[in-house]
């Protein structure tokens, strides 16, 4: 009863296989370990790229050091490839892998949606609007506990979708289960420098990780105000 319950919640993720053969729990922990390894593996270079040359701003004041998986990053707005990549950069290492909830739709091929996954893409369906399906929350939460950071990009940069009820539901119980969830807020600013006969502008990017929530209606807010 307990094996056929689990493989059954774990097919609302959808696609969460190689080829449609392989057993999904084998799966399931093939993409959790290549995860580990490869965002290990470039966190060191991403640091000193995004936070170093590139001089994104980092703000931390979560306390997520000394936080543990399982967590849920709640992070928007999702305007950019590259959030999926920074976002992994700026929480601490021993938290990684962090395992992203990706719209199907960007899984345009077997070769691309096999990299994507790789690397802790995790497909799920969204609506018209871009909100999750209401049978894939219970699911979303169950990955969670089982040990994973997941993070959330409410509003998908392909889609066009956008932070609605169901995500709020998705936070809701995922502290009425006591899981950890902090969002992070990734903005960018217009800066003008001027030279001798020259006005130079440039963007001004920056990751601000806020404390831990307590209540799902916070989440709007907390962003507002990171």
């Amino acid at each position: 009863m307990i094996t056929i319950k689990v493989h059954f919640k774990y097919d609302s993720l959808g696609n969460l296989r190689l080829d449609g053969c392989m057993d999904k729990e084998i799966t399931h922990s093939f993409y959790s370990i290549t995860a580990w390894i490869l965002q290990r593996l470039i966190y060191p270079l991403c640091r000193f790229y995004y936070f170093k040359i590139r001089g994104v701003t980092l703000i931390d004041v979560s306390g997520m050091k000394n936080a543990d998986t399982p967590l849920l990053l709640a992070v928007a707005p999702h305007t950019k490839h590259s959030d999926v990549v920074i976002v992994p950069a700026s929480v601490p290492f021993h938290l990684l892998p962090v395992r992203w909830l990706a719209d199907e739709k960007i899984f345009t091929n077997q070769l691309k949606s096999y990299w994507l996954k790789l690397w802790g893409a995790v497909p799920v369906k969204r609506d018209r609007h871009g909100e999750l399906r209401i049978d894939d929350i219970d699911t979303i939460i169950e990955f969670t506990e089982s040990g994973k950071c997941v993070g959330i990009f409410p509003e998908c940069c392909l889609v066009g979708g956008h932070f609605g009820e169901l995500h709020q539901s998705l936070i809701s119980k995922a502290l009425k289960r006591r899981l950890p969830v902090y969002p992070i807020g990734l903005g960018f600013s217009e800066l003008s420098s001027v030279g001798d006969k020259l006005m130079v502008e440039r963007i001004k990017e920056s990751v601000q990780i806020g404390e831990i929530l307590t209540k799902p209606e916070d989440l709007l807010d907390r962003w507002t105000h990171l």
